[in-house]
């Protein structure tokens, strides 16, 4: 696991950019598919590398992961106006 990792990582700076994060996230394992794929914490990229070689599949920019975060901002505007709310009125 720690090749894949390293490879994971290598293939992200050249492939992807240098200046993004390389803290994982996730790595799921498809031993039906024979891949592991990785995501990382703070950018929607993602990477499939062959489990057994190491080599590199494909690269994806994950753009559900991207729109899901976007669906979060109202209902945590919300939330955080309904405890700004809350606390305004216990004040009084």
């Amino acid at each position: 696991m720690d090749s894949l990792y390293k490879n994971a990582i290598f293939y992200l700076k050249t492939e992807v950019s240098e200046d993004l994060s390389t803290t994982v996230d996730r790595m799921e394992i498809r031993a039906d598919k024979g891949c592991v794929k990785f995501t990382f914490e703070g950018h929607f990229w993602g990477l499939q590398l062959d489990g057994a070689t190491g080599n590199l599949l494909a690269v994806e920019r994950r753009n559900a992961d991207w729109i899901e975060s976007c669906m979060m901002v109202p209902y945590l505007i919300c939330t955080w106006e309904a405890a700004l709310r809350f606390l305004n009125c216990s004040t009084h």
